[in-house]
């Protein structure tokens, strides 16, 4: 049967799921934060606002919000980045002192207050500070007494740690890279691995398979150890291991848990609660250099000397799936910054992968380097051993020289790679919906992130969007005549409605009634809203004695203004689909086209603007359709040329200040 929102509320808040936030720490606002979100529910599901909603409605909701989930995480709309040589960085020719060697190790944190990339040399004590934002070189650090391996950020406590061949351990500041302490330790500490969480930092020997650990809780700490470093914690030992030495190794903080790849070909799943081995992934066929872990999909991925990546389950100790592609042995493996899913690996030869693992396929393959070039003798070989992203639109490869690759700006509150036709504002949800190609994006009009993706609401591009009056449900109108009606809340398709012949140029709604029109066509059509399912065409008003229509607007009730690039306004019967009166013999008219045309919703009166001017003309139970009174119009910019008014609006309620936007980006 159907539920009423009383009946809603009482069943959906006893299942949902209990927030535990600091945002709502009384258990009044927990309660009332639930309510609020199943009656968001109920509306989104309660398109026609009848105060009901059935089962089936809530399945088919439920439905279609699953298949927008499983659409956005394929992100398959509106945005096509690839990554290039980067035209913003240009780098001199930084070269290893030792000829033939290489930059085999970049280091980068968003987080170190420096903003620097750390670059390793081979057989190098020093190392260099890169500038973040350049990748120039800030200054030299030294401090090793030989070449330098491993190094990570002990972000809680400020400091960096470093270490080299010299079987040695240097604490820096975060702050500044000023030394802080030196450890001589009996082994040498190949790669290093700190876990917040647990205030542990990890070494694995370069030579061995061993592995040890010490717990730091603050920088006063490592100041005040003697030279011989602080002693290994004995709750941080594992009594099972590899075989052969650990090259690399990964916090998994949801699982509180230690992942290490090893020469061995496996990969083990350390438990530092239980202080236990918990898995060992074996799937390799040769030794493994890399390691990378999603946390929100709970994928651990590795890679080595074969020329494959593995997607391990971590939780279950179990192969999910093989990334192939690569031609030889992977140099690097790196998760993209700022997203779940994005990876990217380079291998020996320069060729560099980037991968999605949501989809499970490789979105880009490009050279490092021009291999041609390199034959030729016109440019030094690459030769990658390092990987290292600087954000998500940069990564910096390096071997016996350093490149730099960009894309553009994949973050959508700044860019499209389409046109973007129409926009539409939900005042309830304070919403922002936007048309790229043939999808709908959603955005948080307060924070400006996009909150949903509507894929595929329509067969081709979107020419116009419009909310329904109770702003529930989107018309969007496409470049063939196509009209969908969609669920605003999950995108759902809802209705069709009868098509233009042509591309559909505005939609407005009327109480009952859905106005649609194609200027090519030169037509508006009226389509009865009162169905749930079906749209009648109720009439098709020709406008083909206006001339080259722009935009219409409506009063409510029966009523439409239209107007033309000849600067005739037009008034037509939305009731009888017959023209009602025009300006052609008033005494005062526009000379230039008409782009925007607005009823008044407090006075009988109708403003429409050409390039410079805005006139009012007056309507029922003022003398009707004739002029009222003109003003002209100084807009920014014009000393400089031609400026023409692109869009208008007025101010809400008090209707008292009128808003223009220039084609000159002007407001």
């Amino acid at each position: 049967g159907n539920l009423d929102s009383g009946q809603f509320l009482r069943i959906f808040s006893r299942v949902c799921p209990r927030l535990e936030s600091r945002a709502f720490p009384k258990e009044e606002e927990r309660r009332l934060a639930v309510n609020m979100s199943v009656l968001k529910l109920f509306e989104g599901m309660d398109v026609d606002t009848s105060g009901e909603t059935s089962w089936m409605e809530f399945v088919e909701f439920i439905s279609a919000v699953a298949e927008e989930l499983r659409l956005k995480a394929q992100e398959l709309s509106g945005q096509i980045l690839v990554f290039a040589p980067s035209v913003q960085v240009v780098l001199p020719a930084y070269r290893p002192t030792v000829t033939k060697c290489h930059f085999d190790k970049v280091f980068y944190w968003p987080a170190l207050p420096m903003e620097c990339a750390i670059v390793f040399e081979e057989g190098q004590a020093s190392f260099f500070l890169h500038r973040q934002q350049s990748m120039l070189r800030r200054r030299r650090v030294d401090g090793h007494q030989s070449d330098l391996l491993s190094a990570a950020y002990l972000e809680e406590i400020n400091l960096v740690v470093t270490s080299g061949n010299d079987k040695m351990l240097c604490f820096w500041e975060s702050s500044a890279f000023n030394l802080v302490k030196k450890w001589s330790l009996k082994d040498v500490v190949g790669t290093l691995c700190w876990c917040p969480e647990i205030n542990a930092l990890y070494a694995a020997d370069h030579f061995s398979e061993r592995l040890w650990g010490w717990r730091i809780f603050d920088e006063l700490e490592v100041k005040t150890t003697a030279a011989g470093g602080m002693k290994p914690d004995k709750s941080l030992e594992f009594k099972e291991g590899h075989k052969e030495s650990i090259q690399v190794m990964k916090w998994l903080k949801p699982l509180q848990c230690l992942a290490t790849a090893s020469l061995d070909t496996t990969v083990q799943i350390f438990d530092t609660v239980l202080q236990a081995r918990s898995h060992t992934l074996s799937g390799h066929t040769k030794g493994l250099t890399c390691l990378e872990f999603c946390a929100k999909s709970q994928m651990l991925l590795s890679a080595g000397f074969d020329n494959y990546i593995s997607i391990w389950d971590p939780s279950a100790g179990t192969l999910s799936f093989k990334l192939e592609g690569h031609e030889c042995s992977i140099a690097g493996l790196c998760a993209m910054p700022e997203t779940d899913y994005e990876f990217m690996s380079v291998d020996f030869e320069g060729m560099v992968r980037l991968w999605d693992v949501r989809r499970l396929c490789c979105i880009q393959n490009f050279p490092a380097t021009d291999r041609r070039a390199e034959e030729a003798g016109e440019l030094e070989r690459l030769e990658p051993r390092a990987l290292c992203p600087l954000n998500r639109d940069r990564v910096v490869i390096s071997g016996r020289r350093i490149v730099v690759f960009d894309r553009d700006a994949n973050d959508p509150k700044v860019t499209s790679d389409w046109p973007i036709h129409d926009l539409a504002f939900n005042h309830w949800t304070m919403e922002i919906v936007t048309p790229i190609k043939n999808d709908l994006y959603v955005w948080d009009a307060l924070t400006g992130q996009r909150l949903q993706i509507h894929d595929n609401v329509i067969e081709s591009n979107i020419t116009a969007i419009k909310f329904g009056l109770k702003e529930r449900r989107l018309f969007v109108g496409s470049e063939d005549g196509e009209i969908h009606c969609i669920n605003a809340a999950c995108g759902a398709k809802l209705k069709v409605l009868s098509p233009h012949t042509y591309e559909v140029t505005q939609i407005e709604c009327m109480s009952g009634k859905v106005l649609t029109l194609s200027a090519p066509e030169k037509v508006i059509n009226v389509h009865d809203d009162t169905g749930e399912k079906k749209a009648l065409l109720l009439k098709r008003i020709d406008l083909s004695d206006v001339g080259v229509i722009l935009r219409f607007a409506h009063d409510d009730r029966e009523m439409l203004a239209v107007t033309s690039e000849e600067g005739d306004v037009g008034w037509y019967s939305a009731d009888f689909a017959k023209p009602i009166a025009d300006t052609s013999q008033c005494s005062v008219n526009h000379s230039q086209a008409v782009y925007c045309c607005e009823y008044f919703r407090n006075v009988p009166l109708i403003i429409t603007t050409d390039n410079c001017s805005a006139i009012f003309w007056s309507v029922p139970p003022l003398r009707a359709y004739d002029f009222f009174n003109k003003i002209m119009l100084d807009l920014p910019g014009a000393e400089e040329g031609a400026v023409s008014i692109s869009s208008m609006c007025l101010s809400w309620p008090d209707e008292c200040t009128l808003f223009a936007g220039t084609d000159r980006g002007a407001i």
